[in-house]
């Protein structure tokens, strides 16, 4: 688990820009061996690569804006760099920073510098900009900002991305530099091998348990997941609306109406609470 919540005032962290321990990394394939060990990542293609390398090879700046569908994504990134021979800087979530020391020294020294995701942070903004501008290293940006846990779909943008590649081709421009600032969309995709049943099932057999149904081994996996989202939603709105409703549509139709019931209520509380006062 990561601690989100620092109760820190934020401080703008920049990479460490050493090259050596990167390069030793990358050299000793150690990063291969965690995603193997803790991440479940056993192998990995390579698509599209040529037209990363020819970016590099003409000099451009280059911006890479993978998706982001697990916390594993920026160690992902690093078969990219070494398909590519070369080492890259990230914008990185400040909570990253903060989980140990370690952790702390390790991605700055591999290139990442902090970002404030709830509010402007012009630091992170200009070093990204000089980042691009100044074509060092390719800059790696998560343009979802958080972690999804899907693979095949995308999550709106934030804001920043364009502006960020923009400004920077300005500026080098402005300072007669050669090549240009340009996008390349990552798309990062995460496949399933093994026995999906027996590695699923044991979860599935701890949430009937919690919901006090029988065990349900012979039933279909996608008809158990099916149940149990039908079950924890509809003690949501017995918890928020007062009773399960019905809906005849999708299930994502009925979780948007819980959602806005939910807002609803808050708001109600509030203006109770407000008028108590």
């Amino acid at each position: 688990m990561q601690d989100i919540i620092i109760e820190k005032p934020y401080e703008f962290i920049p990479p460490l820009r050493s090259t050596w321990f990167p390069k030793l990394v990358l050299k000793a394939s150690v990063v291969p061996w965690y995603l193997r060990r803790y991440e479940g990542v056993v192998s990995h293609r390579l698509e599209g690569i040529d037209h990363f390398r020819e970016s590099l090879r003409r000099g451009h700046g280059v911006l890479l804006t993978p998706n982001h569908c697990r916390y594993a994504d920026p160690l992902v990134m690093s078969h990219v760099a070494v398909a590519a021979d070369t080492l890259m800087y990230a914008m990185a979530s400040w909570h990253l920073f903060h989980q140990s020391r370690f952790q702390r020294w390790a991605i700055q020294t591999m290139g990442a510098f902090s970002v404030y995701r709830e509010g402007l942070d012009r630091q992170s903004l200009d070093t990204a900009i000089e980042t691009l501008s100044k074509p060092e290293r390719p800059l790696v940006v998560f343009p979802e900002g958080a972690v999804f846990r899907t693979n095949d779909l995308l999550q709106p943008l934030l804001d920043g991305v364009a502006f960020m590649a923009r400004t920077a081709a300005k500026r080098r421009a402005k300072d007669g530099g050669t090549g240009k600032v340009v996008i390349h969309p990552v798309a990062i995709k995460y496949l399933f091998h093994g026995d999906l049943k027996k590695a699923v099932s044991p979860t599935l057999e701890s949430l009937e348990k919690r919901l006090t149904w029988g065990s349900s081994k012979s039933s279909p996996i996608l008809q158990r997941i099916g149940r149990i989202t039908h079950a924890m939603l509809s003690l949501k709105e017995i918890e928020y609306i007062g009773s399960p409703q019905t809906f005849s549509g999708k299930i994502g139709s009925s979780i948007i109406c819980l959602i806005h019931s939910r807002k609803s209520g808050w708001v109600k509380r509030g203006m109770a609470r407000s008028f108590r006062e």
